[in-house]
């Protein structure tokens, strides 16, 4: 069963490095790894183009935003199980792959726990992201997994569809609700913490808080049009809680 990895990259440097270091360490090595790279201002293309790294793919791709290059990225995809990691999060451990082979088989997607780190210090965990096992009728979205920690079927994202690309900094928060929402689509939590998140990504950046709280109050008045602000409202409790 093979795996394609996803990593979108615009001016990603240095924590790009630490971010392949953790998928070529995987014991598990039938995987692909797609980076689609847009136009930077390091030398992000030049330092993948020049890895020793057998299972990179490299597509240059310079047009609209990240959610665009994601859906870019999971066309050209050849393996059966899509996974989207960002180019400044990394992977705990030698042992996820392998780990998800085995859980996936009989379903169509998986998700995990997440930790979010401080952004130049990954020890520095400051937020803990838990999940738990998601009952198919009483799932609300504020109890969500972290989209970073999806492991998803290519055959169930033809199900479910491709992110949305008029939101700029949400399309992940409308992709779980439609996931969850998809009829015929069996999913696993797998309780491990299989990622750490760096702090000052496109969602975490707080000069992009203001776009946020719109996109997210719009996604969810399209499916809660009658409650939507009271569970925004749930929405944030919950992450303030993560902190502690």
């Amino acid at each position: 069963m093979k795996l394609s990895i996803i990593t979108c990259c615009k001016n990603s440097l240095p924590y790009l490095k630490d971010t392949i270091n953790s998928v070529r360490v995987q014991s598990y090595q039938n995987f692909e790894h797609i980076f689609v790279i847009s136009k930077s201002k390091d030398n992000t293309f030049s330092y993948v183009k020049n890895l020793k790294y057998p299972q990179k793919k490299i597509f240059y791709y310079n047009k609209g935003n990240l959610y665009s290059a994601l859906n870019f990225g999971i066309k050209k995809a050849k393996g059966e199980i899509i996974f989207i990691l960002h180019s400044d999060d990394l992977l705990r451990g030698s042992l996820v792959f392998s780990k998800v082979k085995k859980s996936i088989k009989k379903i169509d997607f998986l998700f995990s726990n997440i930790y979010i780190s401080e952004r130049t210090n990954i020890k520095k965990i400051i937020r803990k992201w838990k999940s738990s096992n998601i009952k198919k009728d009483k799932w609300l979205p504020i109890n969500l997994p972290a989209h970073t920690s999806i492991f998803i079927k290519k055959k169930a994202i033809n199900k479910v569809g491709i992110y949305n690309e008029k939101f700029k900094i949400s399309s992940d928060f409308d992709y779980m609700i439609r996931l969850f929402k998809t009829k015929n689509i069996k999913y696993k939590f797998l309780n491990n913490t299989n990622l750490i998140m760096r702090t000052g990504g496109i969602s975490t950046n707080f000069k992009n808080l203001f776009t946020k709280i719109k996109e997210d109050l719009m996604i969810l008045k399209v499916y809660y049009k009658n409650n939507y602000i009271f569970l925004y409202s749930l929405k944030i409790l919950k992450k303030i809680f993560q902190y502690f």
